[in-house]
């Protein structure tokens, strides 16, 4: 495809990116492809990825049968599935894993990319490609390294109908179905959450039938045999935190009920294994959800203390207030304190006299303009303003999170905090 279609690099971004993603629904079903290579990506007729060749790959089913995990321990030491140039050095040695899958796709993107490689995706192969297993990074946080800002962009530009609603929205604002052909179906966040919802109005046998997952709308009403689930990543990132706890909760229940079902004691145990990871899923990306909806909502944007109504542009004065809120809240523009009034916020920026704020720069007026500055900003000020604000809520409150939901989080937030100029607090 890359040889013979002459893509632009941002199209072969989006590949890999799709790749990725394929590798991060695996991973998290604990499943390993262990033979990923530029053969084994299928491009479709829109320029979209998929995964393929599981010829070597075990899929839930298979790996939970009696008979193949008898044989796993002799089969695992016996056959190894990969690919010269493309295999890491630990493969002879551990056999396939998620981590020899993300030495394998660094080795892709240093192929299909070529020569013209630097700057983070240079930094990104080198991390992939790691002698050391456990520093290569997982499929989840390769997404959203900064090597694929343009695919970020892009789909900030890129516009699709959705095929509920029809209203015509920026692709970032929904989620495209797998379907392989071309014509995937969009459906915005928005109809997502309704559908989400609907969907876990079925009953449970309905729900069952499909392992608990959410099929896409377009795809079920083109053929109602059609099967095209979305991932749990594609759910987790589109959804409001408390539908995607409602959602995992719905596919815990579909797991339990199977579990009561099944009389093979082994598989009964590999389905309680499932079901610990569903739940500690669910917890963590709930957390997840939350916090990264905070960081967004409350601290990157000047929104406010009181409603959560954002203030997207300089007004002229960093006493502000809130109309949506008004006669109620008023706040400081500098360190976002809240103040019974407004005359209180304006003894406080300064204005009048002595400013009591402690983010208030002394050579700043309430208004933005510099003492004895040449040329004046005050807009400018004003983000610089901001950002000081950012960089100190955003400090305090990572320190709240635990370890893993703080790293997961600052993954995520990364590429909104390199456009405001504050990488350094997630480095």
């Amino acid at each position: 495809w890359v040889a013979g279609s002459s893509p632009r690099r941002v199209d072969v971004l989006r590949v890999l990116t799709n790749v990725l993603s394929a590798l991060d629904h695996l991973h998290t079903h604990s499943i390993v492809h262990s033979d990923v290579k530029p053969m084994n990506v299928l491009v479709d007729a829109a320029g979209r990825g998929a995964l393929a060749d599981f010829d070597v790959s075990v899929d839930r089913a298979t790996r939970t049968s009696v008979a193949y995990r008898r044989e796993a321990s002799t089969r695992a030491r016996t056959v190894v599935g990969f690919t010269p140039g493309f295999d890491a050095p630990e493969m002879q040695r551990t056999g396939a894993t998620k981590e020899t899958d993300m030495y394998a796709f660094g080795a892709m993107m240093r192929e299909v990319l070529g020569e013209d490689v630097s700057g983070d995706e240079a930094q990104l192969i080198r991390a992939l490609m790691s002698e050391a297993p456990a520093e290569r990074p997982s499929a989840g946080a390769a997404l959203r390294h900064a090597a694929f800002a343009p695919v970020v962009r892009w789909q900030a530009q890129e516009r699709r109908e959705c095929c509920i609603c029809a209203d015509n929205l920026p692709l970032e604002e929904g989620a495209e179905c797998g379907l392989a052909d071309g014509s995937a179906h969009f459906v915005c966040s928005e109809c997502m959450a309704a559908h989400v919802t609907s969907e876990l109005d079925q009953e449970l046998t309905v729900r069952q039938a499909r392992d608990g997952r959410i099929l896409c709308p377009g795809c079920r009403a083109e053929d109602p045999n059609r099967v095209c689930p979305y991932t749990d990543a594609i759910l987790a990132a589109l959804l409001p935190a408390s539908t995607f706890a409602n959602y995992m909760t719905g596919r815990l229940a579909v797991s339990e009920q199977r579990l009561r079902q099944e009389l093979d004691g082994e598989y009964r145990e590999q389905m309680e294994g499932e079901l610990v990871r569903l739940r500690a899923l669910s917890e963590d990306q709930a957390r997840v959800l939350q916090a990264r909806k905070h960081i967004e909502e409350r601290i990157l944007t000047c929104s406010c203390p009181g409603c959560g109504g954002a203030f997207l542009d300089f007004a002229g004065c960093f006493a502000l207030k809130c109309h949506k809120c008004h006669p109620t809240c008023f706040f400081c523009g500098f360190c976002g304190g809240r103040f019974a009034s407004d005359q209180e916020t304006h003894r406080h920026c300064g204005f009048g006299g002595a400013s009591s704020c402690p983010s208030k720069p002394g050579d700043v007026d309430i208004f933005g303009y510099r003492r004895n500055a040449q040329n004046q900003d005050p807009a400018r000020v004003f983000e610089e303003a901001q950002n000081r604000r950012r960089r100190r809520e955003l400090t305090e409150y990572l320190q709240t999170l635990g370890e893993g939901v703080r790293r997961e989080v600052k993954a995520q937030i990364r590429n909104a905090l390199a456009e405001l100029g504050l990488q350094d607090l997630v480095d």
